[in-house]
């Protein structure tokens, strides 16, 4: 019964984690919209997922993108582990 509460609190943990990496990535789009639309709004200040976009070449938002992917392979590697799945032999 305990495994069962466990997990039910590491499902809600992921499903919180994934609603956060997606509030946040909607509202990273909506950022570039915006700025694309008028540069005059753009904030001075200039963010990470900029500065690692100049060194690679690309928009920062496939940064911000890769970061988020990352974020949410990680959680379901920490929820399986938590739930004791062997992720050794788990496709992720």
């Amino acid at each position: 019964m305990a495994e069962k509460r466990q997990a039910a609190h590491y499902e809600k943990q992921l499903v919180a984690i994934l609603e956060d990496a997606l509030r946040r990535e909607r509202d990273a789009q909506q950022y570039y919209l915006n700025a694309a639309k008028d540069p005059s709004n753009r904030p001075e200040t200039t963010s990470m997922f900029e500065l690692l976009a100049r060194e690679e070449g690309v928009h920062a938002s496939i940064i911000e993108g890769r970061l988020l992917e990352n974020q949410r392979r990680v959680a379901v590697i920490d929820w399986q582990g938590a739930l004791g799945v062997d992720i050794t032999k788990t496709a992720t």
